[in-house]
This record gives structure tokens, C-alpha cells and sequence, in this order.
């Protein structure tokens, strides 16, 4: 039976739109099972972008602000990147659709019509309607793991009854306070078998999304199906989602997960090598690393992958309006609550002149899917754009940068954490980039 088979009935529950719109592992009810098609990848390597020349400039120019944006409805077939100083033809992507266009979000336009303004954002302010998601999605957890009955398995290992136990799989789980605030946790999930000395303790740190305003690490311990079996040890982070913080305390919150884990590291004895942490974060999730990245808060990581991120608030909110959930969508409050603070929380319009903008970034990855209805793919085609432009602007300053970006032929929003979860492209891509 397909997944979606399974999950049938809970289109008919509060709408499984609702789902979707914090980005949850329960809306595969809404996909199909189509196979992985071929992706369409682009790299950009080391001194590639600096010898790029001004009428390159000027393409990506034309690409960013007219072949990518979501509300045209044009094919862009001439839209192209830059990718070792030559021009790639996109044509085989199709442009976004007009969101407002969607009968999937019928349902949010009918209730941003109906219901009055002022309950609509105590909704979201109050905390009830993140009770409510997450509620809703734990309660269709089991659905899932039935549509996968190996997961079950896999999920128990990763689990633990009691606060740090070892299985007969040898895999070691351990949840741990980073911070004082009940959000403020990860689940460690590490392989038993002892560490060598002379090997560099390798960590994948996954922050999950959730527009912002829920989600925690239990939803996403099978993350960690892609990784364990490769030799990393893995942490789920949990943080102060909204009302209880804003996009600033989420960054906070993500510092003090990698500086807990690396003060942990220098305690233990037995490794007296640096760790090798590789940080991915996944839709709202991706948008407060990069942030954190190019504000300098976020340290001591070798690279970092977005998958269907966040990264141009502004138009995102512009977004939202079209689908009809910007009112009740976190975004707005947690990323300041007005234009010139939208576009300072925004990693695609960071200025490489700004004193607050990071000069040295660490290797980037960005994955899209590109049928993502949650977060258009132009989100991370302009967040490429502007990586590139810094690189061109700053000179030689940074000639070892390396900015990467893929996007999944025929891959929507959530499905992209299910190939992390169960196996996919995703999954493939992202570990053969690690590795190289």
C-alpha cells in the first residue's frame, strides 16, 4: 500500500494543507511515489566565480530578478547560472506557480476570509495553533511508521527509555538540556563502537523547520537513518520555536547546541582531536543556520547544507499572502514584524560590505526541491545568486568558498526530509557531497 493510501484520511481531518504549511512529515498524504527523476546540479568551485565575467554578472542579475521570480508565469527559457565561468541552460525547470493560483490552500484563503483578524493572530501569538500542529502530527506518527514498517525499527533504535541507554544495535541515544528552557534539547543518537583517537569525531547536526513555530527533535529522530549507518554520529536539535522566541533566540539557541557539543568533546578523554560537524537545517530551520552563518554567531562548523530553505523574508511573506497564511504563519512576528527588519533577517539580502557580514564562509550546500509548494525553489537560486555576488565583490579574499546548489527534478517540501528519513535522493546527494 503507497503512503499516501495510508494517510488518506487525514485530508478530511482540519485540513492536511494545515500540515504542510509547518512543513511536516505527515502531509505525505499529499505526494506521490514517484521515483527520484534526475536532478538538475550546479557547482561552483574555488576561483570559478571570480573569473566570471561582467556580462555573467549581469545574466544572474537578469535570472534573480526576473527568470526565477515566483510570480511570473513565464517558462524561464532563458534562465541560466554560472558554473565555472560558463553559462547552464534551466530551461527543463519550470517557473513556480502563482501560489494564489493553488486549490490546495482554498482552505487557508476561506479561513483568512471568514474568521476575524484579531483571532487569527491570537492564534498564532498565543501558542495555540503550534499545540494544535504538533498534536495533529504526532498523532499521524504511527500512520506513518506503518507505511514503513522497517522505520518502526529503525526508530526504537534510535530511541531510548531511559535518559542514555546502548542497544543490542549498538547505537547509543542520549536527550540532553543544552539550556535551561524545556525546548532546549537534542537527541545525541552515536554509534557504540569506541572512537579511535586518531579519527576526527564526525557530527551531522539537523535542525529541523516548522515555519518557525513547531516541531521537535522526537519528529525527526529518523534523520538520523541517513547517517549513523556512515560512521557519523548524529544530534537533533530542539529550540525555542514561536511565541517563545523570536529569530534571534533561535540563533542563540542553535550556538548553544554546537557549543555544548563541542565543550562535550574537549571533557572526553578518549578523543583529543577536533570535531568535523556538518550543520543542516530543513525549511525555517535552514533560514536561522545560514542567518547565523553569515552573521558570524554560528562557529565551528565545516560546512553547511540547506534543504528547501527560507532566505529572502520579504518575498516570502509576499508568498505567504498569496497561499493566505501570512496571518497565521509565524513568519512576520519572529522575523521582526516590519520591512527593514525582514530584509536585515534575510540571508539573501545580506550586504558583503555590512560589518555584521561574515567575510569567511565554510563550504555551502543548497538543495531544492522543484516542485516545492511550501518554498518555491527560487528561494535557494537567489540565496546562490547573492553567495556568488559576495565572492565577486570581496575579490580573492575568499577564493577557497565553495557554494553548491541542486534542485530535485519533481521533489515537493516535505519529501525531502522523507528521503532522509527512508531514503532518497536527498539522502544520496547530500552524502556523496559530504564525502567529497
Amino acid at each position: 500500500m503507497k503512503p499516501y493510501q495510508v494517510l488518506q484520511f487525514q485530508r478530511h481531518f482540519f485540513s492536511l494543507n494545515l500540515l504542510f504549511l509547518f512543513l511536516i512529515p505527515v502531509a505525505w498524504s499529499l505526494l506521490t511515489s514517484t521515483p527520484p527523476q534526475r536532478a538538475h546540479s550546479f557547482r561552483t568551485t574555488r576561483n570559478s566565480a571570480l573569473q566570471d565575467s561582467s556580462s555573467c554578472l549581469q545574466l544572474h542579475h537578469l535570472c534573480r530578478q526576473e527568470r526565477f521570480c515566483w510570480q511570473t508565469s513565464t517558462t524561464p527559457e532563458d534562465a541560466c547560472i554560472c558554473h565555472e565561468a560558463t553559462i547552464t541552460d534551466l530551461s527543463a525547470l519550470k517557473a513556480p506557480p502563482d501560489p494564489s493560483l493553488n486549490s490546495k490552500d482554498d482552505f487557508f484563503r476561506s479561513f483568512r476570509a471568514t474568521i476575524p483578524v484579531k483571532l487569527q493572530y491570537a492564534l498564532r501569538d498565543s501558542g495555540l495553533l503550534r499545540l494544535l500542529v504538533d498534536i495533529l502530527v504526532f498523532w499521524g506518527v504511527p500512520s506513518l511508521l506503518q507505511a514503513y514498517p522497517t522505520a518502526w525499527r529503525d526508530f526504537m533504535a534510535f530511541s531510548g527509555r531511559s535518559p542514555s541507554t546502548t542497544n543490542e544495535n549498538n547505537i547509543q541515544f542520549q536527550s540532553v538540556r543544552y539550556g535551561k528552557h524545556r525546548s532546549q534539547r537534542m537527541d545525541l543518537i552515536q554509534s557504540g563502537e569506541p572512537v579511535e583517537n586518531t579519527r576526527r569525531k564526525k557530527w551531522v547536526v539537523f535542525v529541523h523547520g516548522g515555519a518557525w513555530g513547531s516541531g521537535f527533535p522526537l519528529l525527526y529522530r529518523l534523520v538520523a537513518n541517513s547517517f549513523v549507518s556512515q560512521g557519523y554520529e548524529v544530534a537533533i536539535v530542539g529550540y525555542r520555536t514561536y511565541p517563545d522566541s523570536v529569530v534571534d533566540g533561535q540563533i542563540d539557541d542553535i550556538m548553544q547546541a554546537l557549543e555544548y557539543l563541542q565543550r562535550t568533546d574537549k571533557e572526553d578523554e578518549r578523543n583529543d582531536s577536533m570535531l568535523d560537524m556538518t550543520l543542516i537545517g530543513h525549511s525555517s530551520g535552514a533560514h536561522i543556520c545560514m542567518l547565523g552563518i553569515l552573521q558570524s554567531k554560528i562557529q565551528g562548523i565545516q560546512r553547511f547544507i540547506g534543504i528547501s530553505g527560507v532566505y529572502d523574508i520579504p518575498r516570502h511573506y509576499q508568498f505567504e499572502s498569496k497561499r493566505g497564511v501570512e496571518r497565521i504563519s509565524p513568519l512576520a512576528p519572529v522575523c521582526g514584524g516590519n520591512l527593514s527588519q525582514w530584509k536585515q533577517n534575510s540571508p539573501s539580502l545580506q550586504k558583503s560590505n555590512s560589518p555584521t557580514t561574515r567575510k569567511k564562509l565554510p563550504p555551502i550546500f543548497l538543495i531544492h526541491g522543484e516542485f516545492d509548494s511550501t518554498v518555491p525553489y527560487t528561494s535557494s537560486v537567489g540565496l546562490y545568486h547573492s553567495l556568488i555576488q559576495q565572492q565577486q565583490i570581496r575579490g580573492n579574499e575568499n577564493q577557497d568558498h565553495l557554494v553548491d546548489l541542486k534542485i530535485l527534478k519533481g521533489v515537493e517540501h516535505s519529501e525531502t526530509i522523507f528521503h532522509l528519513m527512508f531514503g532518497g535522493e536527498t539522502r544520496d546527494v547530500l552524502l556523496k557531497w559530504i564525502k567529497n
